[in-house]
């Protein structure tokens, strides 16, 4: 035991660092502690088919437009975003960097979750006056899904 003080004692700064330990294991507890973001809990499906009811409905209320069928590809999945908590220990000339996924309760702590990236749309469109309606409807998709209006194909029929 003796031993294990004069290691300590022998550490640079050891007083900073358990002053740094402490404040985060602080604000660890008084910010993360039964803390986390609400998320809907909705699955990667679900995401899809809400994305698509809600772009399907702002194209039905384009002027001519009779019935829409739509494709929305995405890049990837929902990402989750955890917590770190992370912890810098000296001794000596070496210096030691731990990072741990903070946790209240047991499980993890989510900070948010980021949407999945639409990468390309396709809409088949039935209506009037064809080429106004493909115009509108890239325009539209294009803003609501935020990406080039090359990655969106549209049909018109009659």
């Amino acid at each position: 035991m003796s031993k294990l003080f004069e290691r300590l004692k022998s550490i640079k700064n050891l007083d900073l660092i358990i002053c740094f330990v402490a404040i985060a294991v602080i604000v660890a507890i008084l910010f993360f502690d039964g803390f986390s973001i609400e998320t809907n809990g909705t699955s990667f499906s679900a995401y899809v088919n809400q994305m698509e009811n809600n772009v399907e409905k702002a194209l039905l209320s384009i002027d001519g437009v009779k019935s829409v069928d739509l494709v929305i590809n995405f890049e990837n999945g929902v990402e989750q975003v955890y917590a770190y908590e992370t912890t810098t220990k000296t001794v000596g000339d070496t210096t030691t960097v731990n990072t741990e996924i903070v946790t209240s309760g047991g499980a993890p702590v989510l900070i948010k979750e980021l949407a999945p990236k639409v990468s390309s749309v396709a809409v088949v469109i039935k209506g009037n006056n064809g080429a106004v309606l493909e115009y509108k409807a890239r325009q539209l998709l294009s803003t609501l899904l935020q990406i080039d209006a090359d990655k969106i194909s549209v049909v018109v029929y009659n």
